[in-house]
């Protein structure tokens, strides 16, 4: 009977590991949103799921370099380690004083890249962690002025306090904020700055304050205001 069983246990097929999706998300900006996307990672646990680059430049130049490695990365890295190849890439940028976003989001779509914008920048994203962004903050150093005053960036080093220097996240006011900084976000995302971005996402003037984030995080992370 034992010698039975054996034989049953060595006929079996070896079930196959499920493979998980996994997401790429590439940006310019090296402290602060690099510093947001790790946290987030490792709040939801989602280490080797979710993968953060930074890439320098402008967002046109960041998503062709995104593009051509994309198309370079075979899947045989991602088979091995037990996933499926990306299921979405993304570049995450400013609109800050670039005047290339309509090409760069032009590229992004024929390159199945996905742009994603924060007008004026980030800190947009950030402070709805706390409270809705304010229309008022239109300027990146306005949007960067409150974030500090809120407490949600801080200095990189402790003897440089300005505001050029406040860059790095404080997890400690973003953790557990996420659904929060959803619902927030939604309040200034309105249906008519929608269509302007959509419209022309070089008339930054037509959809600030706005950010694109939470399209993001529904995606990957399946969180939703």
């Amino acid at each position: 009977m034992a010698k039975a069983n054996r034989r049953l246990q060595l006929g079996r097929k070896k079930a196959s590991r499920q493979k998980g999706k996994r997401h790429l998300i590439v940006t310019n900006g090296k402290v602060t949103e690099s510093g947001y996307f790790q946290c987030l990672i490792n709040e939801k646990i989602a280490r080797g799921r979710v993968v953060v680059r930074v890439i320098e430049g402008d967002p046109l130049s960041v998503v062709k370099a995104v593009a051509r490695k994309v198309a370079i990365e075979s899947g045989d890295t991602a088979q091995k380690e037990g996933y499926e190849s990306w299921s979405s890439v993304w570049v995450v940028t400013d609109t800050d004083d670039f005047c290339n976003l309509e090409a760069a989001e032009r590229h992004a779509k024929k390159s199945g890249i996905k742009l994603c914008l924060s007008n004026p920048c980030f800190e947009v994203w950030l402070i709805d962690h706390i409270e809705a962004c304010s229309p008022s903050f239109s300027t990146s150093r306005a949007c960067e002025q409150r974030a500090k005053s809120l407490g949600v960036i801080v200095p990189t080093n402790s003897r440089r306090s300005g505001l050029s220097k406040c860059k790095e996240v404080n997890p400690e006011l973003i953790e557990g904020n996420t659904s929060a900084a959803l619902n927030n976000a939604a309040k200034h995302n309105t249906p008519e700055k929608k269509a302007a971005r959509i419209s022309n996402v070089d008339n930054k003037s037509g959809y600030s304050v706005w950010t694109d984030v939470p399209f993001l995080i529904e995606e990957i992370f399946g969180l939703e205001s």
